[in-house]
């Protein structure tokens, strides 16, 4: 059966590469490898059928198509993260608990 919409793992490659325009930083804050984002990247463009990013030097940036599509689909990756949460904590904000602080206090 044909899919009609990339993998989640993919989307949250491409969002991680998007927030930190690095692989490098996106494989570590998704904890897995350099090389296993690249993947995901590249089945993400070939399924799109369209590059979503560019090198910059020793970095990466979005290409003007990756950056509208970012735009689209940040939104609804950050309201499953939401619900994920709220579904995890079984009482609405239960649990939750909410620090002010100097930086370095916190540190």
């Amino acid at each position: 059966m044909k899919r009609d919409c990339p993998t989640i793992q993919e989307l949250l490659a491409f969002d991680a590469v998007a927030r930190h325009e690095s692989l490098t930083l996106a494989a570590g804050a998704l904890c897995i490898t350099v090389s296993a984002v690249s993947k995901q990247i590249a089945g993400l463009e070939a399924f799109l059928g369209r590059a979503l990013l560019q090198k910059n030097g020793r970095g990466v940036q979005l290409t003007p198509q990756g950056r509208v599509y970012w735009q689209k689909i940040a939104g609804g990756l950050r309201a499953i993260e939401t619900a994920t949460f709220e579904a995890r904590s079984g009482d609405a904000g239960a649990g939750l608990l909410t620090l002010a602080s100097v930086p370095t206090f916190l540190t």
